[in-house]
């Protein structure tokens, strides 16, 4: 059966407690995530918000 383009790119070897090893050895985290209206946030709230993905993308 013929790989779809996407196992093509990627090359999984596999996924194992949230980590995807490809194979060349090289590990990818799995993250979850899910959508939130933003422009219904106070101004506060959307700062916040901001503030933690600055965070998550430093860390």
């Amino acid at each position: 059966m013929p790989k779809s383009a996407t196992q093509q790119l990627l090359e999984v070897d596999k996924i194992k407690e949230g980590v995807v090893v490809l194979k060349n050895k090289a590990l990818r985290g799995i993250l979850m995530v899910s959508s939130l209206n933003f422009a219904l946030k106070s101004e506060e709230e959307q700062k916040a918000i901001i503030y933690q993905f600055q965070s998550f993308l430093n860390s």
